[in-house]
């Protein structure tokens, strides 16, 4: 069974529940300002949770293992698209003011002590082998499904200047 939840302006609330509050402001504003169409949605499909960041005909889509909780593959997943989305339309959204604190400090509980407290690449890296994440491309054209992989790793090392 695949269960989807469309979120939109509903995100900055579920997601980070801020104490800075012009963040989570700025993620809804985001996700508002995108042409229709635009969403991101989380599922989960068997022994994998999934999520997708999907701003027009195509997607980028990350699977984990259904052992991530739902909240912590949230936090994982707005922190890769902070970090290391591919999509030119985050690059504005990520020089936010503050912003970068707070998805530090949502990534610090991911990783634990595994990382020190404010590698966003460590915590990205160890949460994506802990729950064996994959990447994915995905475009929709004339009624048909491409889809094509990509490395995570290579992602988060690129800094999103894939």
């Amino acid at each position: 069974m695949n269960k989807a939840v469309l979120l939109k302006p509903v995100l900055a609330g579920l997601l980070w529940a801020s104490p800075h509050p012009a963040c989570a402001v700025d993620v809804a504003a985001l996700l508002r300002s995108a042409p229709p169409g635009d969403s991101i949605r989380f599922g989960r499909s068997g022994e994998r949770r999934w999520a997708e960041y999907c701003p027009d005909n195509t997607c980028e889509r990350i699977e984990v293992d259904a052992k991530a909780t739902l909240a912590d593959f949230e936090r994982f997943f707005v922190g890769y698209l902070w970090r290391a989305g591919a999509y030119l339309r985050l690059r504005d959204w990520r020089r936010h003011d503050g912003l970068g604190a707070e998805v530090r400090g949502r990534l610090k509980s991911l990783a634990g002590r595994h990382c020190a407290s404010q590698d966003v690449d460590c915590a990205l890296l160890w949460f994506a082998r802990r729950y064996r994440a994959r990447g994915e491309f995905i475009r929709y054209d004339e009624g048909g499904r491409s889809v094509g992989p990509f490395s995570l790793t290579e992602a988060i090392a690129s800094d999103g200047r894939r």
